[in-house]
């Protein structure tokens, strides 16, 4: 039996990044950048106003002593086509947020800070004129990111905020690795679909359905997914003839007379890793390759596949998409409540996140933490990384955490 972070460590030493492609900005939504992302222009592209109101030049208001009166001799607004006129002295031009700056203006006025009475005059008090500044409500060309600059660096996953990033340096399209090719194989003689009757002595199949939600939650691409009985033979054809980068069992992991996932993945010509990991729930988790194809064995209970899925397949497909920093991501934070300790094990507790009045996060342990238990998980927001201890964990303790 192997640390967590062991096990991570075998995941990162046996696992590289897919191949790239390039997909269209609007499908790529969820992937990792495969290589940097350059802004193909200066942002922004020109001189441009930050304020609805009137661009002038700083050497008509300064020394004023009475109120202004300034022409207004043209209007800037956003698309018009080409650059508006040069500035004369002595005069203003009507512009609005986003629209070029004219040559000669080294300021824009708010339309608030002046009388519009009189058009096509403006007035400008004495007090407002010596309140503006040189360059006020102006951005610069290329103030934010200059012309071939990096806008992504890669292993950067993609985020909606992302893309609107990158939509607005230029890029139509990015390099990313590709989605994993995922394989989903639920076993156990119990399981029964939940969309018909339950016959004595079975139980109504959650991990297919979480499975699949949790591959749609990550985009991944599911090439195969089955419900197989507790057969050896049946569980060796099945891992032999799949093609995927990584497959995910449930059940059979353990040591039973029905377990039978170790044998059988060894006689589909996989390499074990590691069977056996010091954590509560998900002990009897397996990691083994073949070629290129990953394996992760997680227990049949639902809560192991759960934790198995926020911990190890986060990693697993992290590493796959060549993510710089890949899942799962932890934090600090403290336990509202004492919470026991498994002695032998870390535990992965299933907490709702809570705030107090002062504004600082806890963590609150939820009830029902039993691995064949799911029905906390409405309320579960973290997953509680709790060091083996023989003592109480006691509250206000602070522990790492991480968003299942």
């Amino acid at each position: 039996m192997i640390s967590i972070d062991d096990a991570f460590a075998h995941l990162d030493d046996q696992i590289g990044p897919l191949p790239a492609r390039r997909l269209p900005l609007r499908e790529a939504l969820g992937r990792v950048l495969a290589e940097d992302a350059f802004a193909r222009i200066d942002l922004p592209p020109f001189r441009q106003s930050a304020m609805d109101g009137y661009a002038v030049a700083s050497a008509d208001l300064s020394g004023a002593e009475g109120p202004l009166r300034l022409a207004v001799t043209a209007t800037s607004a956003a698309g018009a086509a080409g650059a508006p006129p040069p500035l004369e002295r002595g005069s203003c031009q009507r512009i609005f947020t986003g629209a070029q700056v004219p040559e000669g203006a080294d300021l824009v006025i708010r339309q608030e800070d002046v009388e519009r009475g009189d058009e096509p005059f403006i007035g400008i008090s004495a007090e407002a004129a010596a309140r503006q500044r040189l360059g006020a409500n102006i951005r610069e060309a290329g103030e934010e990111l200059a012309r071939g600059a990096v806008v992504g660096r890669s292993g950067h996953r993609l985020t909606h905020g992302a893309i609107g990033a990158l939509a607005m340096a230029g890029l139509g399209s990015v390099s990313v690795h590709r989605a994993p090719r995922v394989a989903l194989l639920v076993t156990g003689d119990e399981l029964r679909d939940a969309q018909g009757d339950l016959e004595a002595g079975m139980v109504f199949d959650a991990n297919s359905p979480l499975l699949a939600a949790w591959a749609a939650r990550q985009k991944a691409e599911v090439v195969t997914s089955a419900s197989l009985p507790d057969d050896a033979e049946l569980l060796t054809l099945a891992l032999t003839n799949i093609d995927a980068d990584l497959i995910i069992t449930t059940g059979g992991a353990s040591v039973g007379d029905r377990d039978h996932l170790r044998a059988s993945s060894a006689a589909a010509g996989f390499t074990e890793h590691f069977w056996g990991v010091a954590q509560q729930p998900g002990k009897p988790t397996l990691f083994a390759t073949r070629g290129t194809t990953l394996l992760l064995g997680l227990p049949g209970n639902p809560a192991a596949v759960f934790a198995g899925l926020a911990t190890f397949g986060a990693r697993i497909l992290g590493r796959l998409e060549g993510e710089r920093r890949p899942a799962p991501h932890l934090f600090a934070g403290r336990l509202a409540a004492t919470v026991r300790a498994n002695p032998t094990r870390d535990l992965w507790l299933r907490c709702a996140l809570t705030y107090g009045e002062d504004g600082n996060l806890s963590l609150q342990p939820l009830g029902k933490q039993s691995s064949h238990m799911l029905s906390n998980l409405l309320d579960c927001d973290a997953l509680a990384r709790i060091p083996a201890s023989d003592s109480p964990v006691a509250a206000g303790s602070l522990v790492a955490w991480l968003r299942p």
